[in-house]
């Protein structure tokens, strides 16, 4: 009975530290799904199909889907593009830096 504790105990444990997180910094206001983020550094949590948004306590802020989109090489820095919308930023995608990942927002 406690080696399937402890084999669950193990699995959650893998899981959380497969889950990719990232450092972006935001120069302005921008928009999230309905939350706005303010100008400065967030966590950025990538979990399977779903991009988790904290703040500098690492406790979440925004939860969103994501679309996970594969360049041909690594992008050399992390950017952000954003589209405006009704006068306000709204993120759209975020490219990882060192990495070939690309994150599409809807």
């Amino acid at each position: 009975m406690r080696a399937k504790y402890l084999i669950a105990i193990l699995l959650v444990c893998t899981s959380l530290l497969l889950a990719k997180t990232y450092t972006i910094t935001l120069s302005e206001v921008a928009k999230i799904g309905n939350t706005e983020l303010k100008p400065g550094s967030y966590a950025l949590k990538l979990e399977g199909d779903k991009a988790i948004f904290l703040d500098r306590a690492r406790k979440p802020i925004v939860e969103t889907p994501v679309k996970v989109e594969s360049a041909a090489r690594k992008y050399d820095s992390t950017a952000i593009e954003f589209r405006k919308e009704s006068g306000a930023a709204r993120i759209q995608a975020i490219s990882l830096g060192g990495s070939k990942t690309k994150l599409v927002f809807e």
